[in-house]
């Protein structure tokens, strides 16, 4: 591998009157190599340096790692900023140190690539979420704009620093706007989406019904969110499994290829099992079932009382999240359930096992996914779990986060029952089991389906 020396300034003493060090100039290093450094110290018996990076002694992971020898290797990611600086400092007299810098860059050397989600339509007032995609960087973080202004405004629509967009309450001139993510690592790249803010009317279903096309229609956006599964029932001192989130499903139809009306089923949540029992599988959430054009979102699998947490279908767009596994019957605590994917909600908690001595805690329940649900708190010795938040509305669904589990008891105690998921999708808690195996808690019942059908003029 390449060398770069620090060559030393004599200044004609026997004594450290003086070390001058001259460094090599900076140069660039890929992800994950090493570069060796040297430093040669004089008018000292003691030619011993330190070598720092960005004035840590060794450095880090972060930043990259330094050994006594001089040996540099940068870290796995390009840091942020991506330049580090390399310092040696005299051990012989700590005030003489001198220092160079190293670039972190990819294998490629690439630019940064940024990419955003596609156009789409947005109805007043309603939400949407972007998400921005950078390479080649460890700076993942963008800026967001609507039609050069950060963060726009009540003309435009608005947007966060996390890139939800909220549209005006009236349609602006013109009405399409552009979201542009600009890359904080290269402000020099950036990418851009355009949105068209137009009336609409939206029709949402928490019950069985019927969508009804009204006049002028233009275009039809379909959102379903299927129900989530029950939690288990704790077995015989291990935890019951938590329920899984429902699958999350999208499309969008021309308004003269659907029917006048259109039947709409809205899953209902699968039942939590009694101890022993297993958690049920809830219903899936349909547009048009049936027929040509059908749009099926499928409903998360059940907890089981073997303590294994239910499975999501894997049917929608957006697949569901796999509920928590229940705590061991040797004793533990149960597991926390899964995020939910995007737009889905978060799966069930898993109950906390007993070893008939020690009261564990069951597992919390997921967060709907981006981060916007409530987790559902765990229950604290034989007590039951917590219900699962309400998701925060993004593309107008708010998604649950799952229930936490039951906590375990001691022998004579009941374990905790599961906790209730939160609004629309999620998963409910598995039990908790007793050290005798006979009174274990109950799981909680999965939360419902939603559609919401969105016409735009």
């Amino acid at each position: 591998m390449p060398r770069r020396r620090f060559v030393p300034t004599q200044m004609g003493s026997s004594q450290i009157s003086s070390i001058g060090i001259s460094v090599s100039p900076p140069t660039n290093l890929v992800i994950g190599t090493s570069q060796q450094f040297t430093a040669t110290v004089v008018n000292t018996s003691d030619t011993s340096v330190v070598w720092k990076v960005n004035g840590i002694v060794g450095g880090n992971a972060t930043i990259g790692t330094i050994t006594a020898g001089g040996v540099y290797t940068a870290p796995a990611v390009v840091p942020n900023p991506a330049t580090v600086t390399i310092t040696a400092t005299s051990n012989a007299d700590n005030t003489k140190v001198a220092g160079t810098t190293v670039t972190i860059i990819t294998s490629s050397g690439a630019p940064v690539v940024i990419s955003i989600s596609p156009p789409i339509t947005v109805a007043l007032q309603s939400t949407q979420q972007f998400n921005a995609t950078v390479l080649n960087t460890g700076n993942l973080n963008v800026t967001w704009q609507v039609n050069g202004i950060t963060g726009g405004n009540a003309t435009i629509g608005t947007i966060s620093v996390s890139g939800l967009y909220t549209a005006p309450a009236a349609v602006p001139s013109p009405s399409s706007v552009t979201i542009t993510a600009i890359s904080q690592a290269d402000p020099s790249k950036s990418a851009g989406s355009t949105v068209t803010i137009v009336t609409a009317d939206v029709q949402i279903f928490t019950a069985n019904g019927t969508w009804t096309k009204p006049a002028g229609a233009k275009s039809v956006q379909v959102q379903l969110i299927s129900s989530g599964g029950g939690g288990a029932g704790a077995g015989v001192n291990n935890g019951g499994g938590g329920g899984a989130s429902g699958d999350y499903s999208y499309d969008f139809f021309s308004a003269a290829a659907l029917p006048s009306s259109v039947a709409v089923a809205v899953g209902v949540g699968g039942s939590g099992g009694a101890r022993g029992v297993n958690g049920s599988i809830g219903t899936d959430t349909s547009f048009g079932l049936l027929t040509s054009f059908a749009l099926i979102a499928s409903a998360g699998g059940g907890g089981l009382t073997s303590g294994a947490g239910g499975a999501p279908s894997g049917a929608g767009v957006f697949t569901g999240a796999r509920g928590g596994d229940g705590g061991a019957a040797g004793g533990g605590a149960g597991n926390t359930g899964n995020r939910g994917n995007p737009f889905t909600g978060g799966a069930g908690g898993g109950g906390a096992g007993s070893n008939g001595t020690n009261q564990f805690v069951g597992g919390g329940g997921g967060n709907s996914s981006p981060a916007t649900g409530s987790i559902g708190g765990g229950g604290t010795g034989a007590a039951g779990g917590g219900a699962g938040g309400v998701g925060t509305s993004v593309l107008n669904i708010a998604r649950g986060g799952g229930g936490g589990g039951g906590g375990g008891s001691i022998t004579n105690g009941a374990g905790g029952a599961g906790g209730a998921a939160g609004t629309y999708g999620s998963g409910g808690g598995g039990g908790g089991a007793d050290g005798a195996g006979v009174n274990g808690g109950a799981g909680a019942n999965g939360a419902p389906g939603i559609a919401i059908v969105t016409t735009y003029f």
